[in-house]
């Protein structure tokens, strides 16, 4: 049953060099925790952000206007060293917080394999993620060369497998497909490599977070992440519904909570707000950045409410829309004459940001607001 009704807040971050970060008030954010909790039916809020005072201070704010409070830090180009050193002030503060208020569950970060600098190569985030996607795109094609099942739990292709590297056979002589086994054992390699030491850096984050922190500690971690969830209180995933996992999605959720039989929350899922915005899920806004869109409030509420239903009929324990406000340069034009003038296309946000910097509902908002209402 979802329990915990929740929504992504950003109050601040920087995904690439010299973007505008979102800057609130304190009055503002009391005014807009008041319109998560009474108008859309919240329990929980979910915070995003690169600096820990910013994290802080919307978290009591939070707190006091009876919102159950959950922490994912995004350090966003920091590295291996850095992101340790400010993960440990945050625990530090967010127990003090948790001893005075309750209700704060502590995730050590969100989807860190690209948002520490650490792992894939590049000066800012949108550089990681290219790197990234051949990471995903390795590990995606690595059964089907060698010919068996990858024992990841979201990487199951056997049955495609088999019958590709079959018509391979009949095509290409015995030298060449051994020269294909040997590049494929060499991405094996890499990838092992890689997840190791990714583990590494998750559980020196865990131990700092057990040391100084008493309350339930998760993670929001990206759906390619290879996660030991036996670390964690609370399994905590961001998956978006797309083309790639239309038909797996609620079976990827159920499989995760029953085989480490903890309470599963997804940390978020949401939709673009342009047409098809659907079949791209957490990547749309690459496909905005490329191609002509056409705007779609109607697409992006009504993938809202087909993730929901799903969440809901795998026994996730609750859920966090991904987000209340985008980012600040995905303003809304009404009637633009170019379809790159009105950014919030490519925008995920559930309130548009209008030219004169005011905010106003889209559908997804009155969308979030009656499924909330129904638990």
């Amino acid at each position: 049953m979802v329990k915990v009704k929740g929504i992504i807040y950003d109050v601040g971050l920087e995904y690439w060099p010299n973007q505008p970060t979102r800057k609130v008030s304190e009055d503002e954010m009391r005014n807009e925790f008041k319109i998560i909790k009474d108008e859309l039916n919240c329990n929980a809020i979910g915070f995003h952000g690169s600096s820990n005072d910013k994290l802080l201070v919307a978290s009591e704010i939070a707190l006091k206007e009876g919102l159950d409070v959950w922490f994912f830090p995004r350090y966003i180009n920091k590295n291996w060293k850095e992101t340790l050193t400010l993960f440990k002030e945050l625990a530090t503060k967010a127990e003090n917080l948790r001893k005075e208020y309750g209700n704060l569950v502590l995730g050590i970060g969100d989807e860190l394999t690209v948002n520490c600098s650490s792992f894939f190569s590049g000066k800012n985030y949108v550089d990681r993620v290219r790197r990234l996607r051949c990471y995903i795109n390795f590990k995606r094609i690595l059964p089907v060369i060698m010919g068996e099942e990858t024992p990841d739990w979201f990487f199951r292709f056997k049955n495609k497998s088999e019958e590709l590297w079959r018509s391979i056979g009949e095509f290409e002589d015995k030298k060449k497909i051994e020269e294909l086994k040997g590049i494929a054992n060499l991405m094996a390699t890499y990838i092992k490599n890689f997840d190791e030491k990714f583990m590494q850096f998750i559980k020196e984050m865990v131990e700092i977070a057990r040391n100084n922190f008493e309350g339930k500690i998760t993670y929001s971690s990206g759906w390619w992440e290879e996660i030991d969830w036996n670390l964690f209180d609370i399994i905590g995933i961001g998956i978006y519904l797309d083309f790639f996992n239309w038909f797996t999605y609620e079976k990827t959720l159920s499989e995760l909570k029953e085989r480490f039989s903890k309470p599963l929350v997804v940390t978020e899922f949401g939709a673009s707000t342009f047409k098809f915005a659907s079949m791209y899920g957490g990547g749309a806004w690459t496909i905005f950045e490329k191609f002509e869109v056409e705007r779609s409030e109607e697409e992006q509420a009504e993938h809202i409410k087909r993730q929901f239903e799903m969440i809901k009929r795998a026994g996730a324990d609750g859920c966090f829309l991904f987000v209340f406000v985008d980012v600040p340069e995905k303003v809304h034009v009404p009637h633009a004459k170019n379809y790159k003038e009105d950014k919030d296309r490519g925008g995920y946000g559930i309130m548009k940001i209008l030219p004169d910097g005011k905010l106003q509902p889209k559908k997804a908002f009155y969308t979030l607001k009656n499924l909330y209402s129904t638990l």
